[in-house]
């Protein structure tokens, strides 16, 4: 009778503790929902939730409240604007192309928060403010028997007007034929009501603000005419990354185009046409950052503005792919300006320059400032006149430092692999460790007076250059230190100028392939 009477005991002990788990998870489940409450839906799927939570002001031994929304952003349906107070933390979901969201540095923070930095996850988020393009329709008009020679004139279909376009006014142009009785051949352009000059930024920093963005699923930005897609100015900061365990997370940025009203296209990230970008740093995740204009000012796909140098960019990790196809570099400056500080901790970055900007470096007529590699896999092409790493076209190339990972320089127009835009100067490149792979001189750019220098340094440290430039190159000072190698591939006879001497230093091989 005793054990029996000592398990009963014990198995009613055993429930009352469990009772309490279960109670106190219960209790916790529910403060949860309360604190997070509900997403509120702004405008078709577009929806805000928020995370902020203060002590309870009517009894501060009670558990948190959530805070009231009003206090954490606010919304003008008018002005088409979402503002965000310092301290939020908020997701954005859904399609958002109605507003602007802006992060003001100045704002009162919300109560209870830790800090004035701002916590924003988007999570399916897409925002489109770009000017919608027309769609220009012909048709085919009537025959009309002309007389004495004369043309005859049909009429011509109508125009499609543009996306979202409510207001837009069909055009119906006369088509006029060749000879008499043929039939007129028409087509125009539809008027767009949402052509969107103003169209502004999707996400925009200003007054100081601080910003962490997240990313979870796939999300898409695109910035107005003139406008950065996500605009971080100079004084403000940005740091990207994807949450931990949530799977991937993708931001898609573009920079629409030129404002005709200003200096030309804005960053993808960064700075509007105009402005120089603040810090940005991405920690991981997939970043596609574009350009969509080939315009002499045009922004930097990541960094300045058009007319804007960029501020400190750092890539600690993740996928990051830029573009630019104008005068901006795909990451750096923005056309005319060059780049401060850009450092690649790690991750895989491939960037690519169509213009006159350098794919990692300065925007036309800028200089690189300082480029540091240390580790990871980065990618740089250089179709137009700037340097693969380095300057723009007429910028100088300034210091390049790679301590490791691997590193492929290709430049096919007049700007070097590694060093000055054409006509610019070259660099100081100094390689400590890992690869490097680059397919025209490093040094000055065609036409450069000055080469710079060029130093490898360590024992598995290799820098290969291919269908090199030798005039460039050993223009430069070489040094090559500590068990590390050059290469040089030639596919051309070389010639030495009478009265001049080809020195080539220890532990560089120069291989030429013809002659």
């Amino acid at each position: 009778m005793s054990e029996h009477k000592s398990e009963g005991y014990f198995m009613k002990v055993r429930r009352r503790i469990l009772s309490s788990i279960l109670t106190a998870g219960m209790v916790v489940a529910l403060f949860q929902a309360v604190a997070l409450g509900a997403p509120e839906t702004i405008s078709g799927s577009f929806t805000i939730d928020t995370e902020n939570v203060q002590p309870d002001p009517t009894n501060p031994d009670a558990p948190p409240v959530s805070v009231e929304k009003e206090n954490i952003y606010t919304v003008d349906e008018g002005a088409g604007t979402v503002t965000v107070r310092p301290g939020a933390k908020i997701t954005l979901g859904g399609d958002a192309s109605d507003y602007r969201i802006i992060v003001s540095g100045s704002a009162e923070p919300v109560p209870g928060a830790e800090n004035g930095t701002v916590e924003i996850t988007l999570d399916g988020f897409t925002c489109d403010r770009a000017p919608q393009k027309t769609n220009s329709g012909s048709g085919t008009g009537g025959t009309t028997t002309g007389g004495g020679g004369q043309d005859a004139g049909g009429t011509g279909g109508e125009n499609q007007s543009g996306n979202d376009n409510s207001s837009g006014t069909d055009t119906g142009n006369e088509g006029q034929g060749s000879n008499p009785g043929e039939s007129g051949d028409a087509s125009g352009t539809g008027v767009n009501a949402r052509a969107k000059e103003d169209g502004g930024s999707t996400i925009a920093l200003q007054d100081n603000a601080n910003v962490i963005l997240y990313l979870k699923g796939t999300n898409e930005v695109k910035g107005g005419a003139g406008a950065a897609a996500v605009e971080v100015p100079e004084g403000n900061s940005l740091t990207i990354a994807q949450i931990e365990g949530a799977g991937s997370g993708k931001l898609t940025a573009v920079a629409s185009g030129v404002d005709s009203d200003t200096t030309g296209s804005g960053a993808a990230i960064g700075g509007n046409a105009g402005q120089n970008s603040g810090s940005i740093t991405i920690n991981s995740g997939t970043i596609e950052a574009s350009v969509d204009s080939d315009a002499q000012g045009s922004g930097a796909a990541i960094g300045g503005g058009a007319n804007g140098s960029a501020g400190a960019i750092t890539i600690k990790d993740g996928t990051v792919k830029a573009t630019s196809r104008g005068d901006g570099a795909a990451i750096g400056g923005g056309s005319g300006k060059g780049a401060s500080a850009i450092t690649i901790e790690n991750g895989t970055v491939t960037a690519n320059a169509g213009g006159n900007g350098a794919a990692i470096g300065g925007g036309s007529d800028g200089g690189s400032g300082s480029i540091v590699i240390n580790n990871g896999m980065v990618v740089a092409n250089a179709t137009g006149n700037g340097a693969a790493i380095g300057g723009g076209t007429r910028g100088g190339g300034g210091t390049v430092t790679i301590a490791n990972g691997k590193v492929e320089a290709t430049a096919s127009g007049a700007g070097a692999s590694i060093g000055g835009g054409n006509a610019g100067t070259g660099s100081t490149v100094m390689v400590t460790g890992g690869e490097v792979k680059a397919n025209a001189n490093i040094g000055g750019g065609e036409g450069a007076t000055v080469q710079g220098s060029l130093t490898v340094r360590g024992t598995g440290t290799s820098v290969s250059l291919v269908k090199g430039t030798l005039s460039e190159l050993i223009g430069g000072n070489i040094t090559v230190e500590d068990g590390a190698e050059v290469l040089v591939e030639m596919d051309e006879n070389v010639t030495v100028p009478r009265g001049q001497t080809l020195t080539i230093p220890a532990n560089v091989t120069l291989t030429i392939a013809s002659g």
